[in-house]
Order: structure tokens, then sequence, then C-alpha cells
């Protein structure tokens, strides 16, 4: 019976802790400690939270340099469609709009257009937390992405600094949790879609100095994309990449234990 319980242990870990797939779909790109500029200590959780988040997962990137960040993007290509880009870090004006890397070289909005490549009826969805990143998405604007951003193109994103310091994550990247954990659920389905969540921010996030962009929302089939774990998923915290496969045969390895300890004790009764 040890035997049995280290194999049934062992699976178990394996379909919580094991990817189904080799690489995530997704990549979450979060900087944090850069060389001169300011540090954004709330930018390395967001990259987390929202790796857990997301439906299938991310593969995190913490502090990455411009080179770096663009390495992760192309990393994506071929990615099962709806693939999402998500990156929390400084943001520079431009023209033309920049995402910072630590090194402070500015990945910028026409290098990140050419970089979201993808086929036709495929859809990428690109998520930023940074400083003017609603002009991050005009370059891209007639591909297949979509883009959700913490600012418009020449507005910065209040709270990547600001208090509460104490806070855990970015505050556009909070009210982006926020929603998807059940609060921008309108229709009570489970699920929270992309115009839910847009919807949900413009009431409750934007402020006169600070509006999220929602880019991209009419695309056919944005509607309706699921990129985001099933708002039970989000509140139990099931992790994406759960190999449900094993999960299964581990729990009838469990019952079959429980019938064969049943069994023996019948026997031992019945001979007594």
């Amino acid at each position: 019976m040890k035997k049995f319980a280290v194999i049934t242990l062992c699976l178990l870990l394996f379909a919580f802790f094991v990817p189904m797939n080799a690489a995530a779909a997704n990549v979450s790109i979060g900087n944090s400690n850069y060389e001169s500029l300011p540090d954004l200590p709330k930018d390395k959780n967001d990259a987390t939270a929202m790796a857990s988040a997301l439906r299938g997962g991310a593969d995190v990137k913490l502090d990455r340099t411009e080179a770096q960040m663009k390495a992760d993007v192309l990393a994506t290509d071929g990615s099962p469609s709806p693939r999402v880009v998500y990156v929390s870090s400084h943001g520079g004006e431009g023209p033309p709009a920049t995402l910072v890397g630590v090194d402070e070289n500015g990945y910028d909005a026409n290098e990140l257009a050419a970089d979201l490549k993808c086929e036709d009826n495929e859809l990428t969805v690109v998520i930023l937390d940074a400083c003017y990143s609603g002009g991050m998405a005009y370059p891209a604007v007639d591909s297949c992405c979509i883009f959700l951003t913490a600012a418009a193109a020449d507005e910065c994103a209040a709270g990547k600094l600001s208090p509460p310091r104490d806070a855990h994550n970015s505050r556009f990247t909070e009210w982006v949790l926020r929603g998807v954990r059940g609060a921008a659920d309108a229709d009570g389905d489970g699920e929270v879609t992309l115009p839910e969540l847009d919807a949900f921010l413009t009431a409750n996030y934007d402020t006169n100095d600070e509006h999220h962009q929602f880019i991209g929302g009419d695309k056919p089939g944005a509607d309706t994309v699921r990129i985001f774990k099933s708002v039970a998923d989000q509140i139990y915290n099931i992790p994406s990449h759960t190999n449900l496969g094993i999960l299964i045969l581990t729990l009838l390895l469990l019952l079959a234990g429980a019938y064969v300890i049943y069994q023996r004790r019948r026997s031992v009764l019945n001979v007594e």
C-alpha cells in the first residue's frame, strides 16, 4: 500500500505542476529594476498575477532588456490563437511610443507591430500597463491585434509609482484582475469577455486624467474570445495547465485504493 500511495502522490503532483504543453502560448513581462529610472516594484507582481489569470497560463519574464522583450514576443509566433502578450513597465511617449526595458532602451510601437505576426483568422491580445501605452497600438491597429492599455497615447499610467506604495499590483492591472475574478462578469455566465472588461474598466478605473484604451475590439471574434480563466478557476486558483487526464487517473487510483482497503477490512471482519 505504501508503493500505491507514493505512485498516487506522484501522479497528483504531476497533474498540477507539469504543463501539458512544453511552451506557453502567452508571455507575461514585468520590468521592475531599472538602471537609473525609478524602480517599479509592483511590475514583477503584475506579470506573475496576470500569468495566473490567463487561460493556458503564460511564460513569466522579469526584468527584461529591450532586446529580450523583442525575443519574448517573437517566441510566441506560431502559438495557438488567441495568444496574449502582457507587459508592465515604464513607457515612453515618443513618437513612436515605447515600452522601456530595464536597460532603458525602448521597444517601440513599430517594432512591436512588426513582431506581432499572425495568420488570417487569428487573434493576438496585447495588454499593456505602462505610461503612454495607448500609442503602442496604432501601428498594429489594422492587424490581428486587440489592445487593452492602461492609458491613452498622451497619458501616464498613474499608480505605477503613486500611492498606495504598499499595493501589490499597479493600479490598472489590479482593476483588470478584479474584473476577471468576477466583478466584470456582467451577464453572470462565469466568464469575462473583453467587452465586459472594457465596460468594467470604464466605470471603475478611468479618471479625468487616465483613460484605458480598448483598441481593435471590433475585430471578428473579439466579443467572444476567452483569454482569461473562468471566474470559478480564478477564485479557486486552479492552475491553467492542470493535466486533466493525469488528474482523473489519480482520482480513479484513489477510489481503487479505497475499495481495496474496504475489501481487506471486510475480509478480516468475516474471518473473525
